[in-house]
């Protein structure tokens, strides 16, 4: 029966074989899942069981693994090897903090050593290095760390390939204090990096330099010689954003341009990089009488040196060792399947950095790489114009090509960039068509440049010149697109159902016969017809009034989800708080809030840079109206917030004292004002706002000293505590704190604990 069952689905789907063929990629897949079942379930991992022996453990499976033929016995191995890698990683960071807290027991100061093994970035005031410990001390004591990296945070830069000395103190890496918000433990575990080391004082030995290292650090030297000539700060900016994979340096409006244009992969150290590269040395080397193979290896082991030069990134990872094994196909000349080669790279990767998996920059160019390799060729045999197959080698046939090529790596990408931005760019599939023609001529520029640099510096500086308006193009039609109407799409954080069922739904026309295609198609629309309105029937059936209280600096953000669906959010924070705060709390919790319209943003403390305030959350998600107190004289900044609401089409409601809004049935919402100011700049947290939803009330934003005040409601948030009936919390040791109340009034507290 199993038999029968196993050759209709193959007479329904023949290009499954080829997929399961492609053991690679089954074990890939199998790999992941283990990642995903440790990361998630605790019970998981093996730590006690295997102590110090895990990384001996995953080696021999993985030789196993690698030697059997058995799919089944291979697939299970996989799986356990990425269970092993979850317990490896949780049990060197334990290993590192309990050496720590060992050596501070018994001194105030700890030293720390190691070798820096990145290009130092400035941001928010400090200087962030990556650097491989290999030893902690105190002043009695010394413990050896074999080769452990951490994020080294420091007052000063360090050099490149240095080695380093500094006293300091080491923070362990927390988990996301706010639901949905930024996990920047999954982004640093991801690049090995097992604690923050926060860094008073610093010491360089630059003469301890290996050779290798030298040399990376003077083909570093060649490159930012060359990137300085051009002469716009832009464009040399994205230059080392290109070349160098140094982002730090770019504006807000290059990434948002670039962003809303939909090219914002390119900023990435990706396949097209990794195949220019390729591209200009195999040009190279036909002036140069050798043979073949030299060339190949010669090109091969270039590729590897730029990826070591530059640092392991998932995406320029992946382009290596695919355009490895073409190289190497083309040489014995034998076929290469890319699915193959795209599993080797997963393999690789998450077996060097299991944690990559969960990050953004892996996900993305991993599927859209896949949806690519598979779904491009769907596209190109049903939407290719006939004129445009006959003529294989014309204009048409490469912008088509270049047309499906963004068609297939959209539609491959859209849930992880609605999962993960919230925002799918349309114009984006026709400005890749000349946004990767302008960055393939710059790129080429750029590496003739950076070779004539050594030779002939004048040469170099004319042809940057070339390369500087070539970018210059580039970031002027990125500029010019996002002016287009619909050049963006906001879309909320989709639901696992959803997201699988689209999954599926491409999954199944890649693989399916053409001959099955149209009766698969009539399949599949009463599928979506049915099963849309359910998932939004799901989604919009709550009853509950949900309240939480972010975990912020000042705790000052609470977001409030109504039981019809409307959402509200109250923006206490100072003007000087940074982005951040509110893009890591309170922006992903509105996306995540599935099937409900932002409603309200409330400003209860208003000051005379409450504007950007507001141009912060609409930028992100327009609400429908914003409430501010009632001034006694209107002044000109408040004529400014008003024109700027004005503007982007946002009601203003300027609230006077106990100003009562109903925003769903049984459920008011009152702000009440203590005193009322003369002049804006006198203002000094007035406002008080109370809800109340089945006969509980709670006051979401109070001023007053007075512990009486508790007494008055039964819930109070108040500062940096939560006072619950008889209960008080203390926001300091917690993350976020949600409080649910359901239509029989029954109170559900629960928060993330730190």
């Amino acid at each position: 029966m199993f038999k029968s069952v196993k050759e209709k689905i193959l007479l329904y789907f023949p290009h499954l074989q080829v997929v399961l063929s492609c053991h690679a990629l089954v074990g890939w897949l199998a790999l992941s899942f283990g990642i995903v079942i440790a990361r998630y379930i605790p019970y998981c991992t093996v730590t006690q069981l295997y102590n110090n022996k895990i990384l001996y453990s995953i080696l021999f499976l993985l030789l196993i693994a690698l030697i059997l033929n058995q799919r089944i016995i291979r697939c299970s191995l996989f799986f356990y090897i990425g269970i092993l890698l979850i317990s490896y990683g949780n049990q060197k960071e334990q290993t590192l903090l309990q050496k720590y807290h060992s050596l501070a027991h018994s001194s105030s100061s700890i030293g720390f050593e190691g070798r820096v093994t990145n290009s130092p970035l400035y941001s928010h005031g400090h200087y962030h290095h990556t650097v491989s410990l290999t030893k902690m001390f105190n002043t009695s004591d010394t413990i050896a760390i074999a080769g452990t990296a951490i994020h080294w945070k420091s007052n000063a830069p360090c050099s490149l390939f240095a080695s380093v000395q500094g006293l300091g103190s080491l923070l362990p890496i927390d988990a996301p204090e706010n639901p949905y918000g930024f996990d920047r433990r999954s982004i640093l575990l991801s690049k090995g990096l097992f604690g923050i080391c926060v860094i008073d004082s610093i010491a360089q030995h630059l003469e301890s330099m290996s050779p290798l290292s030298k040399i990376f650090h003077v083909t570093y030297s060649i490159a930012t010689k060359t990137i300085e000539q051009v002469r716009s700060p832009q464009v040399r900016v994205l230059l080392y954003a290109l070349f160098l994979g140094d982002r730090s340096q770019l504006d807000d409006s290059t990434k948002e341009a670039f962003r809303r244009a939909g090219i914002f992969h390119l900023l990435a150290l990706s396949g097209l990089h990794v195949g220019i590269l390729a591209t200009s040395l195999m040009l190279l080397f036909l002036y140069i009488p050798c043979p073949r193979p030299i060339k190949i290896g010669v090109t091969i082991l270039l590729l590897w040196a730029y990826l070591l030069f530059v640092g392991a990134l998932p995406s320029l990872f992946r382009a290596v060792i695919m355009a490895t094994f073409i190289l190497l196909a083309t040489l014995w000349e034998r076929r290469s399947l890319p699915l193959n080669a795209l599993g080797i790279a997963g393999i690789a990767w998450l077996v060097i950095s299991p944690y990559s998996l969960f990050t953004p920059g892996f996900q993305l160019s991993f599927v859209a790489t896949f949806s690519i390799i598979t779904l491009y060729p769907f596209v190109r045999d049903h939407f290719t114009p006939n004129k445009i197959r006959q003529h294989k080698k014309g204009i048409g046939a490469f912008v088509y090509a270049a047309l499906f090529v963004s068609m297939a790596g959209f539609i491959g990408t859209a849930p992880l960039l609605s999962w993960h931005f919230g925002h799918l760019s349309v114009v984006g599939l026709i400005a890749n068509i000349g946004a990767v023609f302008l960055m393939t001529l710059s790129l080429n520029l750029f590496f003739a440049a950076l070779i004539v640099q050594v030779i002939w510096p004048t040469l170099s500086h004319w042809i940057m010149i070339g390369c500087e308006g070539t970018l210059s193009l580039l970031v002027k039609g990125a500029e010019l697109s996002c002016l287009l109407p619909f050049s963006q799409i906001t879309t909320n954080k989709p639901c696992v159902f959803s997201t699988t069922l689209y999954c599926t739904f491409f999954i199944s026309l890649v693989l399916v016969s053409k001959q099955w295609l149209y009766r698969l198609l009539k399949w599949w629309c009463p599928i979506i017809l049915f099963f849309v309105p359910l998932i939004g029937l799901i989604h919009t059936n709550k009853n509950d009034l949900a309240v939480i209280f972010f975990k912020t600096k000042e705790y000052g953000l609470t977001g409030i989800r109504f039981p019809n669906n409307r959402v509200w959010l109250i923006d206490e924070e100072p003007v000087s708080t940074v982005k951040s705060s509110r893009s890591h709390s309170a922006f992903p919790w509105l996306r995540a809030q599935k099937w409900c319209s932002f409603d309200a943003l409330i400003l209860p403390h208003m000051s005379n840079n409450s504007i950007h305030t507001l141009h912060q959350v609409i930028n992100n998600r327009k609400p429908n109206m914003v409430i501010v107190p009632k001034l006694s004289q209107e002044t000109k900044y408040q004529q400014g917030i008003e024109a700027y609401l004005k503007d982007n089409n946002v009601e203003c409601i300027q609230a006077k004292h106990n100003t009562r809004f109903v925003p769903s049935p049984r459920c008011t919402v009152t702000i009440h004002q203590c005193q009322s100011p003369t002049v804006w700049y006198e203002q000094t947290s007035p406002t008080e706002i109370t809800i109340t939803y089945n006969g509980i009330t709670m006051a979401l934003v109070n001023n007053r000293k007075s512990n009486l005040f508790v007494n008055d409601f039964d819930i109070v948030k108040s500062n940096n505590r939560i006072s619950v009936g008889d209960s008080i919390y203390n926001l300091d040791s917690m993350g976020a704190v949600t409080i649910k109340i359901n239509r029989k009034g029954i109170l559900q507290f629960s928060s993330i604990m730190k």
